[in-house]
């Protein structure tokens, strides 16, 4: 990533649909918002997660239950350079279970059940 953004975490989003949301902090807010983003070649926007927080998003679109064991290639391009991140809700799902809490891990382990009938 550019040196003044780092990848601070992730998350899934599970309402009427599945989405991924990854989370990035920057030191210059005004450079990352002149930043592009794509998930998988579809351009995103990067949003301030809160007013007057250095932390930021990007957030993909609908995930298909049986897509969740599927890398999704994360690219964040300056005007100098290229990164690329690959992440799938399952390695969010393998570092949520191993925060010990109780209904976050039913929730994963639930969803990684359905995952597995597709």
């Amino acid at each position: 990533l550019p040196d003044d953004m780092s990848y601070i975490g992730c998350s899934l989003l599970l309402k009427s649909n599945i989405k991924m949301r990854m989370y990035f902090v920057s030191s210059n807010s005004s450079e990352l918002l002149t930043y592009k983003a794509t998930i998988d070649g579809k351009s995103v926007d990067i949003t301030r997660y809160a007013e007057a927080s250095d932390i930021y998003y990007i957030e993909s679109s609908s995930i298909p239950v049986g897509a969740l064991g599927r890398d999704m290639k994360v690219n964040i391009s300056d005007c100098n350079n290229s990164y690329t991140i690959k992440i799938s809700p399952l390695s969010y799902m393998h570092t949520a279970i191993s925060t010990g809490d109780a209904k976050l891990i039913n929730l994963c382990s639930s969803l990684y059940e359905l995952y597995k009938l597709f």
